[in-house]
């Protein structure tokens, strides 16, 4: 056993050190060196997982498990033209390997490739019908399709939750607690595996800080297998604090129905990490979702989401299997930066091309919207595109972004691409190039938005049918800007082109847009606090006199 082993707590040393043991005895096994690969890559060393696979391939190319992971690991370092190879030999070797065939829609998704991803996935989505793995991705991806309406990314999330919920078998009863003003505050338990270092933090800490302790007992049970400064944060926040990744569906079902949680509240969806099977199971007699995903999981075990008006507006037409809309005053989630960044430094020449930017995932880029995008840069003279994504650390996916441009007639000389930073002060730094940032479509950004606009950068958005498409109209009104969200893509441009072109106006929004915000409905962590205490006591007086919402939830996923 190496030092590393020996430091590595209990069953995790011993079965590294069996799988050690295993490829010393048979070193020329293929399936020794995956068993290896397998462990480390649950222990997180990434490195040598990666080598141990490729000891498996070269010994036995037809492993489509070790191909599988070696791809999912390139993923890992942004090397996309090495995993789509990897996944394709995986596939290869075994045509119903849906694991491997999930992870490459998954990537071709993360780097644009949206409609590839689809027509790669899409006979696996008819063929399997009750398998919640190949429909959960395809549920997922339904969220960036612009080809879709509201109805479509419905009924994907439908057979998700039909597939669910025959794996997961009928749940135990969860009757409500016998609560009155004796029986203490309401126990509200967040579910997220984003508790740490990452974009949901900014809405779920400032709110779990603020929660009224006379009314409310809050605990957080967290997802993930990472930890970090934000995470301690977390704990120190929190009244009960449950780490939970190393626990089964089961078990994580048993941990909160013990702590008698009354209202569980889910905060991933269907994005990685997130633990649907243990809201299939209800772990707790209401369930609500809020936050994390764009659309509802279309479980019968969700009483309802919390959204806002502009979100998702009123008189939606309804369908059963997707709960309801619960309706939080005023915007659905309040901004915390969570650090008080200075406000960038800008190029102080007053003849620099105008710059648009956007900081969104690149999983939410398109064809439609890179043609909108183009189209904009042909309509304001001279004017420049940049765009950050941790994708662009891949050099094959910044050629890939050029060739897109330069079918629409923009040279790569008008574009500037930006891969991923580790520090969040350099990141927000980087808000000083754009002059204007563009929101993509249909899958709005949220916490770019909200830095965008606190790094001094007026943001443009155009509100479409769904929720995801929606989100972005909910954060200018609450930010007190509702004139930057556009009806058209028409409108989208002129907006953006009509701020391009008044370059006194736009300086002085860099410099004063800040202090407004402070006291913004967007910016008004406590405020927000108090308005969805309000909604969710709402939520439990209807749920437990067995009233469902008024609306059920729509085609606005």
């Amino acid at each position: 056993m190496t030092d590393t082993d020996a430091g590595l707590p209990g069953r995790h040393g011993n079965a590294l050190q069996h799988a050690r043991v295993a490829v010393e005895r048979g070193p020329q096994d293929a399936c020794n060196w995956q068993h290896l690969g397998l462990t480390l890559l649950q222990l997180r060393q990434y490195d040598e997982a990666d080598v141990a696979f490729r000891h498996a391939v070269a010994i036995d190319a037809t492993c489509n498990v070790a191909w599988n992971c070696i791809g999912m690991l390139a993923c890992r370092r942004q090397c996309y033209p090495e995993a789509e190879s990897c996944f394709i030999k995986a596939i290869e070797a075994r045509p119903d390997d849906t694991a491997a065939l999930c992870n490459f829609a998954s990537m071709l998704k993360l780097t644009g490739r949206v409609d590839e991803a689809a027509v790669l996935l899409a006979p696996a989505v008819d063929a399997l019908p009750d398998d919640p793995g190949v429909q959960r991705v395809a549920a997922v991806l339904a969220n960036y399709r612009p080809d879709l309406g509201g109805r479509d990314v419905l009924r994907q999330h439908q057979r998700f939750a039909a597939a669910l919920e025959k794996s997961a078998g009928q749940p135990a009863p969860m009757p409500f607690r016998d609560h009155n003003s004796s029986s203490g505050p309401l126990r509200v338990g967040f579910l997220s595996p984003d508790m740490r270092r990452h974009s949901v933090a900014h809405f779920l800490l400032p709110l779990i800080r603020a929660m009224d302790r006379s009314q409310f007992t809050v605990l957080c049970y967290s997802l993930a297998d990472v930890h970090d400064e934000i995470t301690a944060f977390f704990q120190l926040a929190t009244d009960g604090w449950r780490d939970s990744s190393a626990l089964t569906d089961a078990a994580l079902v048993s941990r909160i129905r013990s702590d008698e949680v009354d209202v569980l509240i889910d905060c991933a969806g269907l994005f990685e990490g997130a633990r649907p099977a243990v809201l299939a199971m209800r772990a707790a007699p209401l369930q609500v979702a809020w936050l994390g995903y764009p659309s509802g999981l279309g479980l019968k075990s969700i009483y309802c989401r919390m959204l806002d008006a502009w979100s998702s507006p009123l008189g939606a037409e309804g369908d059963p299997m997707s709960g309801g809309i619960a309706r939080v005053d005023g915007c659905f989630l309040a901004f915390d930066p969570l650090a008080d960044d200075p406000l960038p430094q800008r190029n102080a020449c007053q003849n620099a091309p105008v710059t648009f930017g956007c900081f969104n995932d690149s999983s939410k880029w398109n064809p439609v919207l890179l043609d909108q995008w183009g189209q904009l840069l042909h309509e304001v003279a001279g004017s420049r595109l940049l765009l950050k994504a941790r994708a662009l650390a891949c050099t094959e996916m910044c050629g890939w972004v050029h060739t897109e441009f330069a079918a629409r007639g923009i040279g790569k000389e008008r574009l500037e691409l930006r891969g991923f930073v580790d520090s969040q002060a350099a990141h927000r730094a980087m808000y000083g190039d754009v002059d204007i940032a563009l929101d993509t479509f249909p899958y709005h950004g949220v916490t770019s938005t909200c830095e965008a606009l606190w790094m001094g950068v007026p943001v443009v958005t155009l509100l479409g049918e769904s929720h995801a498409s929606r989100t972005g109209a909910s954060l200018l009104h609450a930010a007190g800007h509702p004139e930057w969200v556009a009806a058209t893509f028409e409108e989208y441009r002129g907006i953006a082109g009509s701020l391009a072109v008044d370059r006194g106006r736009l300086a002085l929004l860099h410099a004063m847009l800040r202090e407004p915000l402070r006291g913004s409905q967007l910016f008004d962590t406590r405020g927000f606090a108090r308005r969805f205490e309000l909604a969710l006591q709402r939520i439990w007086t209807r749920a437990i006199h067995s009233s469902p919402l008024h609306e059920p939830e729509s085609t606005h996923p």
